[in-house]
């Protein structure tokens, strides 16, 4: 009978691979929902009257998204495009990982905010927050429009990511918890352009027109300037230290497991009890 050696499937590190690119999207599709579910709390804080519903405190609900983006580890465009230049990321991977990112970010925002639209057809004409957002955030024939559009999404990106930066730098949580909330509070009572929140205001409001399209894609590229500018200024000015770099948890062994108690060196004594024939005799004997 003839003897078969086992063959492992070339398949299988074509679908680990399937596997680890359907996690990037979901991870993705994942983050627009909660960047969409902060953007919902900062436009419904924002068209009700009321003496504590103010920008300022419709502004301090919108860092919800990031937070859960952060927290749970989603894969957030702005929040990535920053780390392009890294030597490590300088690879055609990491920017086919960035563009996935982004157009996972971009269906996640358009399922919630059309799904937002229906819910709340009947008083959209009351969210005067969402209105204006979609009466003031477009393209016009001025010369002024495009440059305007560009710089503001620079510096939406810019409160990003040092947002990002602060909260892997920082070990306290309350201090993450801060470095969160307070750039993106800022940046969105500024009101700065974000990329993937402006597409879920665009899908909220039901319009994703071509004009649509093409302000959210001056805002991508505004957005990755920005965010590449900062992570350069950041890492010129305070480059990390070599404690705040994280190792992955494959590498996190203990050393001490790792030594090998070294034997004791044979005396000449015992070489040469090693070395002594066996006797004849007493192998007879035996």
């Amino acid at each position: 009978m003839e003897n078969y050696k086992t063959i492992k499937s070339p398949n299988f590190t074509h679908n680990k691979d399937i596997k680890k690119w359907l996690k990037l999207v979901i991870s993705g599709i994942m983050a627009g929902i909660s960047i969409s579910i902060g953007a919902v709390a900062f436009i419904f804080m924002k068209s009700t009257s009321g003496f504590l519903n103010t920008s300022f405190t419709a502004a301090l609900l919108f860092p919800i998204g990031i937070f859960l983006t952060c927290y749970f580890g989603l894969d957030l465009y702005t929040g990535k495009i920053g780390y392009l230049i890294e030597k490590e990321n300088l690879n055609k991977e990491y920017a086919l990982r960035v563009l996935v990112i982004t157009l996972a970010n971009l269906v996640g925002t358009i399922f919630f905010g059309y799904l937002m639209h229906f819910m709340f057809k009947d008083k959209l004409d009351s969210l005067y927050a969402l209105k204006a957002i979609g009466e003031t955030r477009v393209l016009d024939s001025s010369a002024w429009s495009f440059p305007r559009v560009f710089i503001s999404s620079m510096f939406g990106c810019a409160f990003v990511h040092v947002s990002v930066e602060l909260f892997k730098r920082i070990k306290s949580d309350f201090g993450k918890i801060v470095a969160l909330w307070l750039p993106v509070t800022a940046f969105v009572y500024f009101g700065f352009d974000h990329s993937i929140a402006n597409m879920f205001y665009f899908a909220f409001l039901g319009d994703l027109s071509g004009m649509r399209w093409v302000y959210v894609l001056v805002n991508i590229v505004g957005n990755a300037a920005g965010g590449i500018l900062t992570h350069l200024l950041i890492m010129f000015v305070a480059p990390r230290k070599k404690e705040e770099v994280v190792e992955p948890k494959e590498e996190l062994i203990n050393k001490e497991e790792l030594v090998v108690p070294e034997e004791e060196p044979i005396s000449k004594e015992e070489v040469v009890l090693l070395e002594e024939p066996i006797n004849k005799e007493d192998s007879d004997h035996k």
